[in-house]
């Protein structure tokens, strides 16, 4: 195993997301400071950890205090990352809402999936406009995809929305096309969400 490029200190300090000078994160691309206490260096330094393929994380060492141990860095860590990943989460739940609120239709696909291609060419052949959202090209997807199964308890694809309806998945759409959907036929639902 390679030596990590930074002092002693850094090494012990260093939780197990960030090893030999690279940031793990698990679904975050950002820049941080962390602020670390030393006795041993004259004057405030900062220390980039190159974070492929992420931005910089940066630890700040001021000089004073005593030398922190390992277990209070890793509870800094642990709430560093779980607040990261709270936000993130928030932030595709707000996107998913928007996406089916600003669209007649909306369809969370990915690219290679034969039932989401299924979807789209039962659509197409209703003539129905619609947004599709591949999640498997968005850098965002993984997330997006976790905030539907909270939404709508599905998480497989397509997952289906007509004016503001969760229809469900290819099946669930192939069954409102031949029996309609509380009263009304597709066209209807579609004609009232404005796709049509």
């Amino acid at each position: 195993m390679s030596q990590s490029p930074f002092p002693p200190l850094i090494s012990r300090c260093a939780h197990p997301s960030l090893t030999h000078g690279h940031t793990r994160f698990p679904k975050a691309s950002f820049s941080a400071v962390l602020k670390v206490v030393s006795p041993n260096l004259p004057s405030p330094t900062v220390l980039p950890y190159k974070s492929f393929p992420f931005p910089s994380l940066y630890i700040y060492i001021a000089p004073f205090g005593p030398q922190p141990r390992a277990t209070s860095m890793s509870f800094i860590f642990r709430r560093f990352f779980s607040s990261t990943t709270s936000t993130m989460s928030d932030a595709a739940t707000q996107k998913a809402k928007q996406l089916i609120n600003d669209n007649a239709v909306v369809v969370f696909s990915k690219s290679y999936c034969p039932y989401c291609s299924n979807t789209k060419q039962i659509l197409d052949g209703l003539n129905a406009k619609y947004t599709t959202y591949e999640l498997n090209q968005e850098s965002d997807g993984s997330d997006v995809q976790d905030a539907l199964l909270k939404l709508t308890g599905q998480r497989t694809v397509p997952n289906i929305f007509i004016g503001k309806q969760h229809i469900g998945g290819n099946s669930d759409l192939e069954a409102v096309v031949k029996n309609g959907k509380n009263g009304k036929k597709i066209q209807e639902l579609l004609q009232e969400a404005g796709a049509l």
